[in-house]
């Protein structure tokens, strides 16, 4: 990463971090909204849309997720021009729909979205936890089935992400904010919307190891 602070994200920009946990340990996805009507809500719209990103979460990702897997809640931070202006965290207990058992934490299925932009690199992704283990058909591989369903779960959720409108915080766009270009901070950063339609997700078997925490000293 490049050195000094990171700059602030776009204005009218908001973060949600969704957070659950696999048998007791921490698991968490972060997202990227940007509110197209680009003026600032007020807290209790803010909150009443961070609700509704944990409602979505859990109605299409989670049914896909082997039940030793738990969401607990979603935090989020809104951006104006000065920096982080408004939090929000609103509690949810949606346990994984699939009623079997997972590989260990550092296995995930990978979501990929697509943006209009071409540029070198890997392009946005999320590590869903916890697939089931019905869902794997070899050492290296999800079954075809398990992958196009957890891209329509994408396409639902993206769509409905989309769709939230609460007073002041609406047209809002799932996507991705572009901290750095060629190795330096952009100034200002670049928030990028995701092509509706192009969610996908391939039968590779994906890997966040850091959700297995540091070592565990001998």
């Amino acid at each position: 990463m490049p050195t000094g602070a990171r700059p602030n994200p776009p204005a009218h920009s908001a973060h949600f971090t969704v957070n659950g946990t696999v048998d007791g340990f921490p698991v968490a996805n972060t997202f990227w909204v940007r509110n197209g009507n680009a003026v600032t809500p007020s807290g209790a719209e803010f909150t009443s849309a961070c609700n509704k990103f944990g409602e979505h979460y859990g109605a299409f990702f989670v049914p896909q997720i082997s039940n030793r897997y738990t969401m607990t809640d979603v935090e989020a931070l809104y951006y104006d021009q000065n920096g982080a202006e408004l939090a929000a965290g609103t509690s949810h207990t949606n346990a994984g729909g699939k009623p079997e058992g997972c590989p260990p934490l550092s296995v995930a299925a990978c979501v990929g979205w697509r943006v209009q932009q071409h540029y070198r690199g890997g392009h946005p992704r999320t590590y869903i936890p916890a697939p089931p283990l019905s869902s794997i058909t070899n050492g290296r591989s999800f079954t075809a089935g398990y992958a196009s369903a957890l891209a329509g779960a994408a396409a639902n959720f993206h769509s409905n992400i989309n769709a939230i409108s609460f007073g002041a915080f609406t047209s809002c766009k799932l996507g991705v904010v572009s901290f750095v270009l060629r190795k330096e901070w952009r100034s200002p950063p670049v928030f990028r919307d995701f092509v509706t339609g192009g969610e996908h997700c391939d039968t590779r078997i994906d890997s966040q190891r850091r959700r297995l925490g540091r070592d565990i000293a001998p």
